[in-house]
């Protein structure tokens, strides 16, 4: 973040009217201005009194923030955390910002705390999490993650299986590694066009060389990770165990192709016949 001079933060209407948290403290972390709106919420959680920043936002708040705005005025960075407050409106979530106003001597001033009310945002963030980790508990898939350079960095294999490797075996190799050298070519040249534009994928099917020596199949849909810093930054998806329905495919296969070998015998063995039963015949009607 660029340095943010102090008489930038002057008494503004923004500063005394905002429904935001604005409040600045010294390098002794002594209050230098407090909007109203932080006034009521440090006021509601213990505090709103006295000359330091313990007695201003109470001890429940001081203990959550005093090693943030430390980092701030001893280092100059810019912190950013989520704590939980006593409001008038009850316990209250609220995104932080802390970021270090700068001297004219080119050092840290005070720490300005700007903070916002993300209650409702938290808890249909933490919704939708919990809504995702039941649909994993009660999946049978694989979950699994890569980084943009097609290595793993998460994998859960929801079934345990001695045969399969745990996370710690596999972490940061290529997830080619795992499978037999020709598939692992195979896949290669599949990743290598799908990284030149990310995009979803659905039931790439991969063979599989379990620790046991067993082969499976596995159908994996994956869906590309963006960060907006660096841009692509890899995939993350599931992969189902089809290696039972590839199993019936091939006895159905094999079923197959023994019913037309059956069938082509058959109908030599017709035509054979047909030939041998013709010949005598042949002479008998002549005779006749």
């Amino acid at each position: 973040m660029a340095r943010v001079p102090a008489p930038l933060l002057g008494h503004s209407g923004f500063w005394n009217h905002s429904t935001d948290l604005l409040a600045e403290f010294d390098a002794e972390l002594r209050p230098v201005d407090i909007n109203p709106a932080a006034q009521e919420v440090f006021t509601a959680a213990g505090g709103g009194k006295g000359d330091v920043f313990r007695a201003m936002v109470g001890d429940e708040v001081a203990d959550g923030l005093e090693p943030s705005l430390q980092q701030v005025i001893t280092w100059g960075q810019t912190v950013r955390v989520d704590c939980p407050m006593r409001s008038p409106r009850g316990i209250r979530v609220f995104d932080l910002v802390i970021f270090p106003i700068w001297g004219a001597n080119g050092r840290v001033k005070s720490a300005c705390l700007l903070g916002r009310d993300v209650t409702e945002s938290r808890s249909q963030q933490r919704k939708v999490e919990r809504i995702l980790k039941d649909y994993a508990e009660i999946s049978s898939d694989i979950l699994w993650e890569w980084d943009a350079e097609g290595r793993i960095t998460e994998i859960d294999f929801r079934v345990k299986d001695r045969s399969m490797p745990d996370l710690a075996q596999v972490r940061g190799q290529y997830f080619w590694q795992m499978l037999p050298i020709a598939e692992a070519e195979r896949v290669l040249r599949w990743w290598r066009h799908l990284i030149r534009h990310p995009k979803s994928f659905r039931d790439f099917e991969v063979e599989f060389r379990a620790q046991d020596g067993e082969t499976r199949w596995y159908r994996m849909s994956g869906i590309p990770l963006f960060d907006e810093f660096v841009g692509f930054c890899g995939f993350r998806g599931t992969a189902a165990d089809i290696s039972q329905r590839k199993r019936e495919q091939e006895d159905l296969v094999e079923a197959r192709e023994a019913a037309l070998a059956a069938s082509e015998f058959k109908s030599r063995f017709l035509a054979n016949m047909s030939h041998e039963i013709r010949t005598p015949m042949n002479a008998v009607i002549g005779l006749s």
